[in-house]
């Protein structure tokens, strides 16, 4: 961890710009703090980071707990009845889907339990705003891989979220 560079701290703010930019407007959770409760999650693993690839995949992951248990405290904070809401589709061409934050970690549970590559793409294209050639080369496969795995993901995601 003492090796992250100036560069990947930004890239990391501007993941947690974009991470947050899909969590309601009302949140107070800003880039920075997102960014540095990652790198303390991070920072507790003893992990040595083989390349850039391998440190976002677990960024990912790392911000998507953050973001999940930071959500269900804000909403628990919230009067009865008020639901945390999360837009599904701001750059991933979804449809206006909108759902409750707690229904998409717990598809993503069930994605990740029956498709773990799968669920890590989602994690890398929603949570850190991954284009798809850099979810290629930080998953080890081909865009064309990505691109067709993306297509029947999405497929799969908006049934699940529509039947909550």
């Amino acid at each position: 961890m003492d090796a992250l560079s100036h560069d990947v701290y930004q890239e990391l703010r501007k993941v947690a710009q974009r991470a947050l930019g899909r969590t309601p407007s009302k949140s107070t959770l800003s880039p920075t703090v997102l960014v540095h409760e990652v790198w303390l999650k991070l920072a507790k693993q003893s992990i040595e980071w083989e390349n850039r690839s391998h440190f976002l995949s677990y960024a990912a992951t790392a911000m998507r707990g953050i973001l999940v248990d930071y959500l269900r405290t804000a909403s628990r904070q919230k009067r009865a009845g008020d639901k945390l809401r999360v837009t599904f589709s701001e750059d991933l061409s979804v449809g206006k889907l909108e759902q409750d934050f707690d229904v998409l970690n717990q598809v993503l549970e069930e994605l990740e339990r029956s498709d773990p590559e799968k669920a890590k793409m989602v994690e890398l294209r929603f949570f850190c705003g991954c284009s798809i050639e850099e979810t290629a080369e930080v998953m080890g496969v081909s865009t064309a891989t990505i691109k067709r795995r993306w297509r029947f993901t999405r497929a799969w995601l908006f049934a699940r979220l529509n039947s909550h």
